[in-house]
């Protein structure tokens, strides 16, 4: 599963890193999250996986992750805003992992958080070699 690679990355300190949000201007990239098409993509995936059967084990392990990516993030950026948007990033990509559900914007999120980069604005075009 996905997300035991996220936590191990995290664990690891290879994600959510001090990088990852260092000398970037907070209230851009989460006004970039707002914005379409992210915010479009991010709605349409998470109400296509709003709609499946996860058990509730699989979703309590989910949500320990989510809990991890928050408090990580709040620890080197004090945003909860910010973490929020990290840990909702968690779910919907533990979900769509357990689900098998794929599309190119998702994997493109997956690709920049693995790379340790926080996703925002249009990510199928900003981010073309990753």
């Amino acid at each position: 599963m996905l997300a035991n690679e996220i936590i191990k990355k995290i664990e690891d300190k290879k994600l959510f890193t001090e990088y990852m949000f260092k000398a970037k201007n907070i209230d851009k990239l989460l006004d970039e999250r707002d914005k379409n098409p992210f915010d479009s993509s991010w709605v349409e995936v998470s109400t296509y996986l709003e709609k499946q059967e996860i058990p509730k084990e699989i979703m309590d392990e989910i949500k320990k992750l989510c809990k991890l990516a928050f408090l990580t993030c709040v620890k080197f950026e004090g945003c909860s805003e910010l973490a929020g948007y990290a840990s909702d990033d968690m779910e919907l990509i533990c979900m769509a992992d357990y689900c098998g559900f794929k599309s190119p914007w998702l994997e493109k999120m997956i690709t920049l958080y693995m790379s340790n980069i926080f996703p925002t604005g249009d990510i199928l075009k900003n981010y073309p070699n990753l």
